[in-house]
């Protein structure tokens, strides 16, 4: 009888896993359809940026995040230079790197790496804030008066999400190729007009597509995970501070699941078949 009760636990748990995770999958899904919704709704009224609410979470979600993007991008420009250089020296390609810096920031580093920063820095401040509110009952306040929480605190956080991420994206995208830059120019002897020719050539519009689809995604993962977890809440700051540390582990991972499958999808369809959207 040992062996079957040894066997049931691990199963059990494996069982309990997975019906959680299908649980808080089906849940996000309709948070997500709901918030939609509720964007549909603002849009009929014709509130959609003159809203205080979303200026306020645009201004959080972006100009706040700036001196921190700008500091872990331009740091990975140099980083990126300085592993390239090496190795094009050895094949006397140094007038490649500009161009390799710039597709590996755009199509791939400062997308992830924004994202992971704006789920840290604010995807926790969402969950912190909306939890506060929940186990204080102000969700419940805000339901007896009439007004949805989902429209009330979701949907502005969403739509500065889906603005604010691909802007910093963007920011990250020049900010890495300038620090590319800095190191070549600086420490070795690259010229100026030879890096952003080669950064010009390399990049292509399908790059700037899989950025933006990768960040507009991303910010989806960190803006409904996080207010999620908040709502769901149930209990004291100890709760809350629980919800905050799964909603951004669990953003983290999500964002790098995510960047597989687009980047998987992007090499299948451009790379390998062909097919061409633009």
């Amino acid at each position: 009888m040992a062996a079957p009760r040894a066997l049931s636990q691990p199963l059990g748990l494996i069982g309990r896993s997975s019906i959680a995770f299908l649980r808080h999958t089906s849940s996000v899904w309709w948070l997500f359809i709901e918030t939609l919704r509720a964007l549909g709704r603002r849009a009929r009224r014709r509130r959609i940026l003159g809203d205080r609410a979303i200026l306020r979470q645009m201004e959080e979600i972006g100009v706040r995040s700036l001196p921190i993007i700008f500091f872990i991008a331009f740091l990975v420009g140099l980083i990126l230079a300085m592993q390239t250089f090496y190795q094009m020296k050895r094949l006397g390609a140094e007038s490649l790197i500009g161009g390799m810096v710039a597709v590996a920031l755009t199509r791939e580093l400062a997308p992830l790496v924004t994202a992971l920063v704006v789920a840290g820095r604010v995807g926790a401040a969402f969950t912190a804030e909306i939890g506060s509110m929940k186990a204080s009952e102000e969700v419940l306040a805000l339901e007896t008066i009439g007004i949805n929480p989902v429209g009330f605190l979701v949907v502005p956080r969403f739509l500065a999400m889906t603005l604010m991420l691909p802007a910093l994206t963007v920011f990250a995208d020049v900010t890495g190729i300038v620090g590319g830059w800095a190191i070549g120019a600086g420490n070795f002897g690259m010229s100026t007009g030879g890096y952003f020719a080669s950064a010009r050539d390399a990049l292509l519009l399908k790059d700037f597509v899989s950025s933006g689809l990768k960040a507009i995604s991303f910010g989806w993962i960190i803006v409904l995970l996080a207010c999620y977890r908040g709502l769901i809440v149930e209990g004291g700051p100890e709760e809350v501070g629980r919800g905050t540390m799964e909603a951004v582990v669990s953003s983290m991972v999500l964002i790098v699941v995510a960047d597989f499958f687009i980047t998987g999808f992007f090499y299948y369809s451009f790379y390998l078949f062909k097919v061409s959207i633009l």
